[in-house]
């Protein structure tokens, strides 16, 4: 079990237990779980997401936290017709200044890649985030190549002022761009499911 999972550093020879990473999908509404992978603990959830893909139907809503958020997981997903909602990765630079610029080769850092499209609301945008050069270490070029050249997506903020978050801002991401069948509200509200669940 050491050689499988391995353990958390910092420990002694010897000393400590195996910790195994779980990856676990579970329905929100009735906290069942649906499918579980158990891995080394130094693996990342996204290297290996794409095995419970087939678990998901077409028409169902993946959320997740931020290591899930990236352009080709969710462009695997629009390929399954699989809806998804996941806070922003902390890398990506997120602006809601409309008509704003954005990055595009060549041009200085700090700017947010995604292409502004329209404001939905008080920090809620549809941008269109673009497929990047490389693929990521986990995806093999060949699936790379299948994924689409671009995404429409929702960007949107909200502020949580409840004691005991630590988190007072959250960005999401997600493919449910209708913001009148999905208002903001609903969707702040469905990513707040998904810490109780945990």
């Amino acid at each position: 079990l050491q050689e499988h999972f391995g353990q958390p550093s910092g420990q002694k020879p010897g000393c400590g237990f195996p910790v195994a990473h779980l990856l676990i999908l579970c329905n929100a509404g009735t906290g069942m779980i649906i499918d579980l992978l158990a891995s080394s603990w130094r693996i990342h959830d996204l290297t290996r997401i794409g095995e419970l893909h087939p678990s998901l139907r077409a028409g169902d809503l993946l959320v997740g936290d931020r290591g899930f958020c990236s352009y080709a997981h969710l462009a695997l997903l629009f390929k399954r017709k699989v809806h998804a909602l996941f806070r922003a990765h902390q890398r990506i630079i997120v602006d809601f200044t409309p008509y704003r610029p954005h990055a595009t080769k060549g041009c200085p850092k700090g700017q947010p890649r995604s292409l502004w499209l329209a404001s939905l609301g008080v920090e809620d945008q549809l941008v269109v985030w673009r497929k990047p050069a490389q693929p990521p270490r986990n995806m093999s070029v060949e699936v790379f190549a299948t994924l689409p050249d671009c995404l429409v997506l929702r960007e949107l903020r909200y502020r949580i002022g409840r004691r005991g978050f630590r988190t007072r801002r959250i960005t999401l991401v997600t493919t449910l761009i209708d913001a009148v069948d999905y208002p903001a509200s609903a969707l702040e509200e469905l990513y707040g499911a998904r810490w109780r669940i945990e």
